[in-house]
């Protein structure tokens, strides 16, 4: 949802963007498989912290949009929440990539 957008900004960068959401989702699921089972440990801990800066460019990037497309981002992430759709689901069956 948020890479057509941010596509006006950036260009061909957003191709590794795309490379970069998928690392950090496959570190969101590594945290949560950590999360589960208990104590997350000291590797654990750094997984995360890991996960959290990954995680931080999308947050810088989306800082440039306009209100108008925050506010269409913001509904489109409520109505998948409302749908009951947990994050990770999302990514992995329904997010569309160009």
């Amino acid at each position: 949802m948020l890479y057509p957008t941010l596509g006006k900004f950036l260009g061909e960068y957003v191709d590794q963007l795309l490379s970069k959401h998928d690392e950090a989702i496959k570190s969101a699921k590594k945290v949560t498989e950590l999360i589960s089972k208990g104590d997350i440990g000291e590797e654990g801990a750094k997984i995360t912290a890991g996960s959290c800066i990954q995680l931080r460019w999308a947050y810088n990037f989306a800082e440039r949009l306009e209100k108008k497309e925050i506010n269409n981002l913001w509904k489109k992430f409520t109505d998948l929440r409302n749908e009951g759709v947990p994050l990770l689901e999302w990514a992995e069956k329904i997010r569309v990539k160009p």
